[in-house]
């Protein structure tokens, strides 16, 4: 992020407002993501070790949430918006905003103009 904007110049406000969304969305994208792996390599772990699974009942009971479905699916689909967004705003620091309706659509939300 911050090489992209040394390498625009300082004075392009919209282009660090750009650079700026493209940081938290990459960041969210990569918390949600860390988050599902951590859940899906705590399951395989109490799956694979039956000894596990004792120490894992007293922690377990707290955070039966984990486990849920819908939780995975809300994570995910979160995780893919996110991903989608950072493709369009890397193709708005790319091409700029008349590459194609969406990022148009997204130019105006970020940058307000």
């Amino acid at each position: 992020g911050d090489a992209a904007k040394d390498m625009n110049g300082s004075q392009d406000m919209a282009f660090h407002k750009l650079v700026e969304a493209h940081e938290t969305f990459a960041g969210l994208f990569l918390a949600i993501t860390t988050l599902l792996f951590l859940i899906v390599l705590i399951s395989w772990i109490v799956e694979r070790y039956p000894t596990v699974q004792n120490a894992w009942q007293k922690v377990a009971h707290n955070l039966s949430f984990i486990n849920k479905r819908w939780l995975i699916v809300t994570l995910a689909a979160i995780g893919l918006m996110c991903v989608i967004i950072v493709g369009g705003i890397g193709g708005l620091m790319v091409y700029g905003p008349t590459l194609d309706p969406m990022t148009k659509f997204l130019y105006r939300v970020i940058v307000g103009q």
